[in-house]
């Protein structure tokens, strides 16, 4: 991957030596200073659109948290990308640990009034879905024919 990464960097104006891949996730994901890289695999479909349009629909402050800015989506090389704003702090799995119960019991006081305003915020319009499920194409059928799939 590493010729497609340094072609995709040149693409997006950034530096390749400056990439440091996170340990843990389930697609590649890279801090590039302040920006984070996302790449998904043609086998996710539309995954890379889904998480744009989501992040912007919070991004004008919906939620009473900071949430990534989306800076550039497209496809390069047979993969889908996202280049996004870096939020600064720890993952709550490293952080866990040392947050006292009290400091415990008030964050999960915080993330209920998070997912509180999340239920607020319209739901962003996905080419593909209707009412949050995906759109496949009927058996026997033109592709304009289509049924939501349940999750």
């Amino acid at each position: 991957m590493r010729p497609g990464m340094d072609a995709l960097c040149r693409h997006l104006g950034m530096d390749m030596r400056a990439l440091r891949r996170f340990a843990v996730g389930s697609r590649p994901v890279y801090a590039i200073g302040e920006l984070v890289l996302k790449l998904y695999p043609q086998a996710d479909g539309n995954a890379s659109s889904v998480e744009a349009s989501v992040l912007s629909a919070v991004d004008d402050g919906a939620l009473p948290v900071a949430t990534p800015k989306v800076h550039s989506s497209g496809t390069w090389d047979g993969w889908s990308y996202l280049l996004m704003s870096r939020l600064p702090g720890a993952p709550l799995d490293v952080a866990w640990p040392d947050v006292p119960t009290q400091g415990r019991a008030e964050l999960a006081t915080q993330v209920g009034e998070l997912l509180a305003a999340l239920h607020q915020v319209p739901p962003p319009v996905i080419a593909g879905w209707v009412s949050g499920h995906a759109l496949a194409p009927v058996r026997g059928t033109s592709a304009r024919r289509m049924r939501a799939i349940s999750a």
